[in-house]
């Protein structure tokens, strides 16, 4: 929303196409949707695209499929495709991905810069993230594609914030 405050041209896409629930958080309706756009167009470049995104506060959206098992005609082809037609039409496209690795999201996460994580400052929260960033290193990622956003920080979770970063060192960013 600050990135569209800031008169930049703003898309998302919500990639957790089995159980994404962006809409709830964006307030907007379950349709038209990514399923809906493969499904009555061949062509899928941008003039076809748009017509199935939503706008609310200056944000284009294209939202993941209402039923889980719409997921499965996402292939790794088409998203890529989807996400190189909306990449050139904006000037910041957020794709908010589900909390597991598969095909789909290592696509994504190859083809964007930055990546932001998003934790909180919990114990299992954080585990996780460690998890993840020795995965990413094993997969050659540079620790300059991350970025760490530690969401709820309260001013009495200053000692985690070091000790976050000495896990995970990566730039750390906070909002409360």
């Amino acid at each position: 929303v600050k990135l569209a405050q800031a008169k930049k041209k703003v898309g998302f896409i919500d990639c957790d196409f089995q159980f994404g629930n962006s809409r709830i958080f964006l307030g907007v309706g379950g349709s038209p949707h990514i399923s809906r756009l493969i499904q009555m167009e061949e062509a899928l470049n941008y003039e076809r695209i748009k017509h199935f995104l939503q706008r609310k506060f200056e944000i284009d959206i294209l939202m993941c499929p209402e039923l889980p098992q719409e997921a499965e005609m996402i292939t790794r082809t088409i998203l890529n495709q989807v996400v190189r037609e909306m990449s050139k039409n904006y000037d910041f496209l957020i794709l908010d991905v589900q909390s597991h690795l598969d095909d789909p999201v290592l696509l994504l996460w190859d083809t964007s810069d930055p990546i932001v994580l998003v934790t909180t400052p919990e114990l299992g929260s954080i585990t996780r993230l460690n998890s993840l960033y020795k995965i990413l290193k094993r997969l050659n990622y540079s620790d300059s594609k991350f970025v760490c956003l530690l969401n709820r920080y309260q001013d009495a979770n200053v000692q985690f914030i070091g000790e976050v970063k000495k896990l995970v060192p990566m730039h750390t960013y906070t909002v409360a």
